[in-house]
C-alpha cells in the first residue's frame, strides 16, 4: 500500500493534489532521510483529504515530523536554481545558512543530503549553547574545502569577521563589512578575516593557499599531481603512471562518504565504464581501497568539456555538431546493447581530446536496463532529464536520446529548449511544453538538421528514435542531403503557390498538384516568357515585376533584376559623375 501510494507521487495526476511543488518537496524530504516512506504515505493521504491552501509540508510540521525550520531548508533546496557568478540575498522565509547550502549545491560541491546533515550539526550545536557557521561544519566534515568556502562567500559578495577578543565570527556582506561593527558578545570592534580557520582543526587557508593531503600519494601505481576537478562525492585528480609512464586519471571518493549505497554506487559506475570497452567512452582500467580512500583510475582526457566549448563559442557548426553527437550515439548505443542506461548524458560529460575525438564519461547515475524501481530517486540534471524520468517511470536507452537531443539543441543554437527559473518549472515545461524548433533561433540550420532533433525531444518515448542505431542513420540521410525519416515542422515546410499544400522543404514539387514548387529547375516556357531568376516562376517578357515573387526587374532590359533603390540592373547601372563634373542630363531638340 505504501509502495502504491509512493507511486502515485512519482507520476503526476490530473488532480489538484499533490501539486508539482508538494512532489518535488517530498523527494527531497525522502531520499534526505528526514520522513520515512510510511509517513510521507500518510501525509499524502491527509494532503489528498484536506480542503484549502494546504500544502505537503505544512502537514509534515503539523504532524510534528519536521520542524519550520527544516522546511525552510527543504523549500530553499527545491527551489535552487543554474548556478551563477554572483547571487542575490537568500529569499525571504530561508535562513542565511539554508542559502549557502542551496548554493554549494548550484556548484556542485555537496550534495542535498551532505547539506541537511550539516544542517542538523548546526542545530543541535545551537541547542548545546553553541553558534557555528554553516561552512565551518561542511569543512570539518570534509564535504568542502576552505577555498570552497571561501569562493561561495564571493558569490554572495560576503566576506568572514572576527572578534579580536572573545574569537566570535561573523558572515556580513561587503556593504556592511566597511561599517564600524561590534561582536554581539564582548561588544570588542570587528576585523575582516584574513585568512579562514576551521575550530578544533590546524587548516588554514590564506588568499590564494590549497591544501590537499591526496597530492603525492600512489594508487595503483599511479602518483597524484594535481586536482583537476571536484563534485558532490568525489575529487578528480590528474596522476601519473609510475610504470607506464603515463598520465591517468584518478577519481576518489570523498571520506565524508560512509554511507554503503554511495559507495556502491561510487564502484558501480567504475565497473559499469570496465565493462564497456568503446573508442568513444572513457576507458577504466582499475578501481580499489588504499589509504582509506575507494578509488577509480581511468583514461585522463586531455582537451575540454563540451559544456566548456559552448562556453566559449556561444554554439558550434551544423556539421561539426553531427560529428559530436554521431560519435555519442555510438558510445550510447553500445551501452545500450550492453543493457545500460547512462542518465547523465550532457554537455559535461562529454569530453573532447585535443586531436578532436570524442568521449563520454561519468557513469555514476548510469542503471542497468530492468533494475530500476518506482520508488528509487529522481536523479539526473533538470535541464537534460526526460519527462520519464520526471514522473519517475523506467528509463531505457530513448531516455539517453532525449538528453543527448537536448544537448543536440544547446550544441546548434546556443541556448537550451527549456530554460525554466528553478526544477519546478523546467519539470512542468519538459512534461507539457512544446519548446520551438532550432531553426526559430538559428535560420541557417539545415531543417533537416531541425527535424532530426525535434523527434529526438519528442515528449514520449514510442515517438523518439527508438534505438541510437536509427538516430545514427537519419543523420547519415540528412548528410548526405537526403529525406530524413523524421517528420519537419510546420513552420520549415514550404507551401505550394497554386494548391496551398504544404510540402517538404527539399521536395522539387507539390505532392498533392505536381506544380513546381520553385527549386533550381526548369520550366516550359512560351516564347514571350523568362525564368524569374529568384522563384523559376514564368514571367511575360518586358514585365517590371514578377507576380510570383515581386522581384523587380531591370528598366532596360527587363530580364535581370534591379538593384536595390535603382531601376537598373547592376550591368546596366548608370555611371557615377566625376569630381566637379555637372551630370549629364539630355537636351530635347525642337
Amino acid at each position: 500500500m505504501a509502495a502504491d501510494r509512493f507511486s502515485r507521487l512519482n507520476c503526476l495526476s490530473m488532480s489538484d493534489k499533490p501539486t508539482s511543488e508538494d512532489i518535488l518537496l517530498g523527494r527531497i524530504a525522502l531520499s534526505s532521510g528526514l520522513i520515512t516512506r510510511e509517513r510521507l504515505d500518510e501525509c499524502i493521504h491527509i494532503l489528498e483529504q484536506t480542503a484549502g491552501p494546504a500544502t505537503l509540508g505544512d502537514i509534515f510540521v503539523e504532524r510534528g515530523y519536521i520542524t519550520e525550520n527544516q522546511l525552510n531548508n527543504l523549500r530553499g533546496l527545491a527551489g535552487r536554481d543554474d548556478p551563477a557568478r554572483t547571487t542575490p540575498p537568500a529569499p525571504a522565509g530561508m535562513t542565511e545558512s539554508a542559502f549557502f547550502g542551496k548554493l554549494a549545491i548550484q556548484e556542485g560541491l555537496v550534495s542535498a543530503e551532505q547539506v541537511f546533515e550539516c544542517l542538523e550539526s548546526q542545530v543541535d550545536l545551537e541547542k548545546g549553547g553553541k553558534s557555528r557557521q554553516l561552512g565551518e561544519i561542511m569543512v570539518e566534515k570534509g564535504y568542502l574545502k576552505l577555498g570552497d568556502v571561501s569562493r561561495l562567500l564571493k558569490l554572495q559578495k560576503k566576506v568572514v569577521m572576527r572578534c579580536p577578543n572573545c574569537g566570535a565570527s561573523y558572515t556580513v556582506s561587503d556593504e556592511l563589512a566597511r561599517r564600524p561593527l561590534s561582536c554581539q558578545k564582548c561588544r570588542a570592534p570587528l576585523e575582516v578575516a584574513q585568512r579562514l580557520v576551521v575550530a578544533g582543526s590546524e587548516q588554514l587557508l590564506t588568499p590564494g593557499g590549497v591544501s590537499d593531503t591526496i597530492l603525492g600519494k600512489i594508487f595503483s601505481g599511479c602518483q597524484v599531481e594535481a586536482r583537476i576537478g571536484r563534485g558532490g562525492m568525489a575529487t578528480v585528480y590528474k596522476g601519473r603512471h609510475l610504470g607506464l609512464n603515463k598520465s591517468m586519471a584518478v577519481k576518489i571518493l570523498s571520506v565524508s562518504v560512509k554511507d554503503p549505497d554511495s559507495i556502491d554506487r561510487f564502484v558501480k559506475e567504475a565497473r559499469a565504464c570496465a565493462r564497456l570497452e568503446h573508442p568513444n567512452i572513457i576507458q577504466v582500467y582499475n578501481v580499489g581501497q588504499k589509504f582509506g580512500f575507494t578509488f577509480i583510475l581511468m583514461q585522463y582526457i586531455e582537451g575540454h568539456t563540451l559544456a566548456e566549448i559552448l562556453e566559449h563559442k556561444g554554439r558550434i557548426s551544423s556539421g561539426q555538431s553531427i560529428k559530436i553527437v554521431r560519435e555519442v550515439a555510438r558510445a550510447l548505443g553500445f551501452a545500450h546493447h550492453a543493457g545500460i542506461v547512462h542518465r547523465d548524458v550532457k554537455p559535461d560529460n562529454i569530453f573532447i581530446t585535443k586531436d578532436g575525438e570524442v568521449k563520454v564519461g561519468d557513469f555514476g547515475l548510469a542503471i542497468e536496463m530492468g533494475s530500476f524501481r518506482k520508488t528509487d530517486t529522481i536523479s539526473g540534471t533538470p535541464f537534460y532529464m526526460p519527462p520519464e524520468t520526471w514522473k519517475g517511470d523506467a528509463p531505457d536507452g530513448r531516455s539517453d536520446i532525449y538528453s543527448l537531443g537536448v544537448t543536440f539543441y544547446t550544441m546548434v543554437t546556443g541556448r537550451k529548449p527549456y530554460e525554466g527559473e528553478g526544477p519546478i518549472m523546467l519539470m512542468e515545461q519538459h512534461l507539457h511544453d512544446k519548446p520551438k524548433p532550432p531553426t526559430s533561433h538559428n535560420p541557417d540550420l539545415p531543417k533537416g538538421v531541425s527535424a532530426v532533433i525535434m523527434k529526438m525531444i519528442a515528449k514520449h518515448p514510442k515517438d523518439r528514435y527508438q534505438t541510437a542505431d536509427a538516430l545514427l542513420a537519419d543523420l547519415e540521410r540528412v548528410e548526405g542531403g537526403r529525406e530524413p525519416e523524421a517528420d519537419y515542422d510546420e513552420q520549415d515546410l514550404q507551401s505550394c503557390r497554386f494548391c496551398g499544400n504544404r510540402n517538404s522543404p527539399m521536395a522539387k514539387r507539390c505532392s498533392a498538384c505536381g506544380e513546381n514548387l520553385g527549386g533550381a529547375y526548369d520550366v516550359l516556357l512560351m516564347d514571350n516568357e523568362f525564368q524569374c531568376p529568384k522563384c523559376r516562376a514564368a514571367v511575360e517578357v518586358g514585365a517590371r515585376m514578377c507576380t510570383a515573387c515581386g522581384l523587380v526587374f531591370c528598366k532596360k532590359c527587363h530580364t535581370a533584376p534591379a538593384v536595390k533603390g535603382t531601376d537598373w540592373c547592376v550591368e546596366h547601372q548608370p555611371p557615377p559623375p566625376q569630381v566637379g563634373q555637372v551630370p549629364h542630363r539630355p537636351v530635347r531638340r525642337r
